[in-house]
């Protein structure tokens, strides 16, 4: 909103103050208890309108929820990536109407693999300034790696087509690929069912026909976005859900013997 806009709001706010109080001193019954606090309230207002640096204001709780309405860094996400101005009205609508979903997914973890990092910057940064937490792989293998080492994501955001990778036939689609091996040969329970969404240029006709040659038409638990509005619903349509959903999983640690003073140590502790 422009510095004129911002006047304008103010001196009207103001004006409207001071008529409504101006109503209260005119009472026609003569009463002297117009010195209320409702009078009092009124002839603040003008005052506050123009002491109170509201630009400043980004974050507003209410209901136990804490709504970021307009913080620098959501801001800047937003303008980094390139799209009309009323495209950018239009994400800012979503995020206030996801405002509940947003803070249910405050921590989560998210996986982003794509092999064009640069290309989703504004995206990852938007979800980073939510409160997501964002790990990046470039590659199907560095993937594997980054779940090899921790399986603690809500969600695995992905690209259909990657470059270089030559794991079979239709390896120009290396991101489904992936997404199936994880369905099909993985034994952790975690990862194996993790939500997948598939962001992508392709029209969804397309993304239909790639299905078909790729046989992953039955994958459980993959969505496809073709927009950055798109991604923004279903990244938090899934992810209060997935933070919800219990996981059972048993300690894996155990305690090794303790050696006594000048004990050999013997193998086979862990």
């Amino acid at each position: 909103m422009s510095k004129r806009w911002q006047l304008l709001i103010k001196i009207g706010i103001s004006l409207v103050s001071i008529t409504l109080a101006s109503l209260i001193i005119v009472d026609p019954d003569g009463s002297k208890e117009w010195l209320d606090s409702t009078f009092l309230l009124l002839i603040m207002v003008p005052l506050l309108a123009f002491i109170v640096p509201w630009h400043r204001i980004t974050t507003f709780k209410a209901a136990g929820v804490e709504l970021t309405l307009e913080s620098p860094s959501v801001r800047g996400a937003i303008e980094g990536i390139e799209m009309s101005s009323r495209d950018r009205r239009s994400i800012r609508r979503t995020l206030y109407d996801l405002r509940y979903a947003i803070d249910d997914s405050h921590g989560s973890r998210v996986l982003w693999i794509d092999d064009h990092p640069e290309k989703i910057l504004g995206e990852r940064r938007i979800l980073r300034s939510l409160g997501i937490q964002v790990v990046s792989a470039i590659t199907s293998d560095s993937a594997r790696g980054v779940l090899d080492e921790d399986d603690d994501f809500d969600l695995v955001i992905s690209d259909i087509q990657r470059e270089g990778e030559p794991k079979s036939q239709f390896s120009r689609y290396g991101g489904i690929e992936l997404i199936k091996e994880i369905r099909q040969s993985n034994d952790d329970p975690v990862i194996k069912n993790i939500p997948v969404i598939f962001y992508t240029a392709y029209r969804p006709e397309q993304v239909e026909n790639i299905l078909d040659q790729v046989s992953a038409r039955e994958l459980p638990d993959v969505h496809f976005c073709y927009s950055v509005e798109g991604l923004l619903r279903k990244v938090f349509g899934i992810l209060p859900t997935a933070r919800a959903d219990v996981i059972r999983v048993s300690s894996g640690k155990r305690a090794t013997d303790i050696r006594k003073k000048g004990e050999k140590k013997v193998s086979g502790g862990y």
